[in-house]
């Protein structure tokens, strides 16, 4: 499998998209109840130098229909915590204690975005 990575103002974005239902043990992978998904964002990797990242999960109320859409949403929601980063601050120094909202679409079916600001989890603490 390829590692496929979105370079955004000097930051690599790593969509990461699994299904919202756990595979169980001897059976076969059950992608109708749709997608969840998270994003990684990662100083770009150097040779011989540890490089930081900050892990963000998407908590929506509904699944993403397809992983094309929970990508989507990965990248657009990584931008938008990007963006909004103080510019007097570094990105991984930032306090991120504020959700980003962000007005993309859900799922295929055009589901506007919840009216709550959604939610994050920063699992590097």
């Amino acid at each position: 499998m390829t590692v496929k990575f979105r370079l955004y103002r000097g930051l690599e974005i790593y969509p990461l998209v699994f299904p919202r239902r756990p595979t169980l043990s001897g059976r076969a992978h059950d992608y109708e109840e749709g997608f969840d998904a998270a994003v990684r964002i990662q100083e770009p990797t150097v040779e011989s130098v540890p490089t930081r990242s900050r892990v963000f999960r998407l908590v929506t109320q509904s699944a993403y229909r397809s992983a094309g859409d929970a990508r989507r949403a990965c990248t657009a929601y990584a931008e938008q915590v990007i963006d909004n980063c103080p510019p007097d601050e570094a990105f991984f120094e930032w306090d991120t204690g504020e959700s980003v909202s962000i007005g993309t679409e859900r799922n295929a079916r055009g589901s506007p975005a919840p009216s709550k600001p959604p939610i994050f989890a920063d699992f590097t603490r």
